[in-house]
């Protein structure tokens, strides 16, 4: 058994309109309009900010409020999207002096793109269930900026915003349990583009039915029903992707929390952690009640992962 320890987030202060964004040359009037008309205004982005001052903003935060001994921590997994460090920075080492992390194993994540982190929750908690000690942790640990401004513009879908989160893993409580957690990828799910603009105008049904499938696997693993789950805990991508899904598993969409998408705008993999701690922050989740997180990335990777609140 494993538990959701604690949670950790950082999020710039500062905020890009969607016309600063314009006026950087990433979008156009028509992009704009489409976006506002979804409900965008702007995100978090502090373009003085660095990759490694957020980490360090979330690091800090987590290990003063969760008291944790940075010397039990055994594996440090880092999901990622975007290449927001240099190659010649060694941002392991550089952790492992800051924090103490002298016993820890880096790994990294990112050929799953959007769904990295349930993947390195996966990964890392095998790894952490083999350990002999039952004190030693997992530390989850994510930074998504965009230092291009081209990066920012998902299509007229979504706008990306800077962030970093972190989360600790262990193998006794306090916490949420964490009951199962399963990943797929099915590369024969598609998208229709059209001709001209390129853009996404019917999503493959099949995208739909594999998330469902992978979903009730999931809660089939973790031994519960799809009515014991309080609320879907998603990525911040197209709120029609959650609307369709809601419709093939015939549940309310309410059920998918999606409160927080036009405040952080995507954060790629820290979308999870962002939007977990604002549920909780707005009372969404009590204790021992059930949440689900679910995750897509490009090319049919999907994750799932069911816990109960602590």
């Amino acid at each position: 058994m494993l538990f959701l320890k604690h949670t950790s987030v950082s999020v710039p202060n500062n905020r890009m309109t969607l016309e600063q964004l314009m006026a950087l040359g990433a979008i156009g009037v028509d992009d704009l309009e489409a976006l506002k008309q979804r409900g965008y205004h702007s995100v978090p982005v502090d373009q003085e900010e660095t990759s490694s001052g957020l980490i360090h903003q979330a690091l800090d935060r987590l290990f003063a409020e969760a008291d944790a001994d940075t010397g039990r921590v055994r594996y440090v997994v880092m999901p990622y999207y975007y290449n927001a460090f240099p190659y010649k920075y060694n941002l392991c080492a550089e952790l492992r002096e800051r924090y103490g992390l002298r016993r820890a194993t880096f790994f990294s994540i990112r050929d799953l793109l959007c769904s990295n982190w349930l993947m390195g929750l996966k990964v890392g908690g095998c790894l952490l269930q083999q350990s002999p000690e039952t004190g030693d942790l997992l530390l989850m640990v994510s930074c998504e900026k965009a230092y291009l401004p081209d990066l920012r513009y998902g299509g007229t879908y979504f706008v990306v915003g800077d962030a970093a989160t972190a989360a600790i893993v262990g193998k006794t409580g306090p916490g949420d349990t964490i009951l199962a957690v399963h990943n797929v990828t099915d590369i024969r799910t598609f998208e229709a583009k059209g001709e001209d603009t390129g853009q996404v105008i019917v999503q493959d049904y099949s995208y739909f039915i594999n998330m469902s499938r992978m979903i009730r696997r999931c809660l089939q693993q973790a031994g519960v029903t799809l009515a014991d789950v309080k609320l879907f805990i998603p990525t911040n991508t197209l709120t029609e992707t959650w609307e369709n899904l809601a419709k093939v598993m015939k549940i309310p969409p309410e059920r998918f929390f999606t409160e927080a998408l036009y405040e952080y705008g995507h954060c790629n993999n820290c979308d999870l952690i962002l939007n977990y701690e604002w549920a909780v922050k707005k009372s969404r989740l009590r204790p021992g009640e059930l949440y689900t997180f679910v995750s897509i990335g490009s090319g049919g990777a999907i994750g799932c992962a069911v816990c109960r609140k602590g």
